[in-house]
């Protein structure tokens, strides 16, 4: 054989060797936790890998359904408006400073803003953050600001705030 060809032949079994590499090291990040496709690709760059081999190895995951990026950034939504519930646009921004497409994204905001009403999440942030107030909040202009603020600060439109500012204070208790 020629040397070019074993130079070839040599070259191909290190690409090889350093998928295998990779896809280890990948699968010991992803055993951590839930993980999309584009911090996969980065932790792999960051440990050393090519873009080329951080891609594929990422590709061939995603294709195994060991990576799934719309149910981790489902599932990265639902924990987020479990704990603090948000606006929509804030959770979009999130889920793309995630690196998550705009079409996953598009599809999560679908499923947890049916009819793209955020008015249910603005309540449970206002029922939790001013629960003891509640009866109050509608009484109090100071108190009333304060509630605006918070909502904003999380990230409701304008229309969601004064939607909801409006509503009977009984609405906002849930159970």
């Amino acid at each position: 054989m020629s040397e070019e060809g074993l130079a070839g032949e040599k070259a191909g079994e290190n690409a090889d060797r350093n998928e295998q590499q990779a896809q280890e090291v990948a699968l010991r990040y992803l055993a951590q936790a839930s993980r999309s496709k584009a911090s996969l690709i980065l932790y792999l760059k960051r440990k050393g890998f090519s873009h080329g081999v951080a891609e594929k190895v990422a590709e061939r995951l995603e294709a195994e359904s060991v990576i799934d990026d719309t149910r981790t950034a489902r599932s990265y939504a639902e924990a987020r408006l479990a704990s603090q519930p948000r606006g929509k646009g804030l959770l979009a921004y999130e889920l793309r400073q995630r690196g998550y497409a705009e079409d996953v994204i598009r599809a999560v905001m679908r499923d947890l803003y049916p009819d793209g009403d955020e008015t249910l999440w603005a309540r449970r942030a206002l029922s939790a953050r001013f629960s003891w107030q509640n009866e109050r909040l509608f009484e109090d202009p100071a108190l009333l600001k304060k509630a605006q603020r918070f909502l904003h600060a999380r990230g409701f439109s304008t229309s969601t705030i004064l939607a909801v500012l409006k509503e009977e204070p009984s609405t906002h208790y849930l159970d």
